[in-house]
């Protein structure tokens, strides 16, 4: 825990000492880069599409903080998905999260073979399985559709029918 904080923490809290760069100032260097597309329009998760995510999402994900697993949210009948449904439209009206879904475990996994000091791990945050459904959700059902309004034919990712296979094709 010593080494991993001692490694991670410059770089997770690198602004708790000193402020934060302004907006502006990332806005004149970046903004010609900022899609400037109208936002995707709300509309209330249904049960059919968190059932349709849970079918895309590797079941043998870790279980976060929550207890849920993706196997065992897989099982649930729509009426408990339209519960979670109605949960999910109540964080995303008022913003605030139950604290249990936003707990993060983190782990510290290798980078190759090297070994287990913090400089040869990377730590990656394992999420709770229901924000992750909603996540998912929201990326399929949502933002995919909004980015799709200027986005250069030259991204594969996050685009419907469409992979890094296509990239690697245009190039061979």
């Amino acid at each position: 825990d010593k080494l991993l904080r001692q490694r991670w923490l410059p770089i997770f809290q690198r602004y708790t000492c000193r402020p934060e760069p302004p907006w502006e100032a990332f806005e004149r260097r970046f903004g010609k880069y900022v899609p400037r597309a109208a936002p995707p329009e709300y509309a209330k998760l249904e049960p059919w599409q968190l059932a349709d995510t849970l079918r895309h999402m590797d079941a043998d994900t870790s279980i976060g903080a929550d207890g849920w697993s993706v196997r065992e949210l897989r099982k649930l009948p729509h009426s408990i998905l339209q519960l979670f449904c109605d949960l999910f439209d109540l964080i995303e009206r008022t913003g605030q999260w139950p604290h249990a879904m936003t707990v993060g475990l983190i782990a510290a996994i290798p980078k190759g073979e090297k070994g287990l000091t913090a400089s040869e791990t990377r730590p990656i945050t394992v999420t709770s399985a229901l924000y992750r459904l909603w996540g998912a959700t929201r990326m399929r059902h949502m933002l995919v559709a909004w980015q799709e309004k200027w986005l250069t034919s030259h991204v594969a990712s996050y685009r419907s029918c469409q992979g890094c296979e296509d990239i690697w094709w245009i190039r061979a």
